[in-house]
């Protein structure tokens, strides 16, 4: 792929190619080292959190990005396939995601906030309306992973969009239960 290939689009598939399992402790060892003590899905959020910032600022492919990833971090599969569903819907929603955070912070145009507050905000704000992962671990791994990549006022700041987000989805389902 040339360095003047298209930006990735929305609607542009994410497709992993088999791979061989790595089984050297010394790589498991570099993994451990880049991401401490994290469990398979906080290692998932980085990683996604790594292929999204590089999409959103240098405009590379995903499946570049998160083969890079794959071949660079030794991901296990489990690790491996929670980061691609959450960036593949991240990139899937992406104007959505967008135009909600928006409306939940209008003083930030989204296209101002720092790469790592907006794709935070994006992948939480995707797990909070589009998964089944409880919302407050959502909000919470969000929130440690701003501490860890994000500026002094990026905990803070995803925490209360995140607020937003949680105010929004029990007012949507207050009046869904009311219909």
């Amino acid at each position: 792929m040339s360095k003047h290939s298209k930006p990735q689009q929305a609607s542009d598939q994410v497709s992993l190619d088999p791979l061989p399992q790595v089984e050297d402790d010394d790589q498991e060892d570099d993994l451990e080292f880049i991401f401490g003590e994290f469990s398979p899905r906080r290692k998932s959020r980085a990683i996604a959190l790594a292929v999204l910032y590089e999409v959103d600022v240098a405009q590379h492919p995903v499946p570049r990005c998160l083969a890079w990833e794959r071949y660079e971090r030794y991901l296990t599969s489990e690790v491996l396939g929670l980061a691609h569903d959450l960036i593949e819907g991240v990139v899937a929603k992406k104007e959505e995601l967008d135009q909600q955070i928006q409306e939940l912070a209008p003083a930030w145009p989204v296209s101002q906030l720092s790469p790592i507050d907006r794709n935070l905000l994006r992948m939480a704000i995707f797990e909070v309306t589009a998964t089944k992962t409880p919302p407050k671990a959502a909000i919470n791994e969000a929130v440690e992973l701003a501490k860890l990549y994000g500026s002094e006022s990026s905990p803070r700041f995803i925490n209360g969009v995140l607020g937003s987000v949680m105010d929004k989805e029990h007012h949507r389902a207050r009046q869904d239960t009311k219909t």
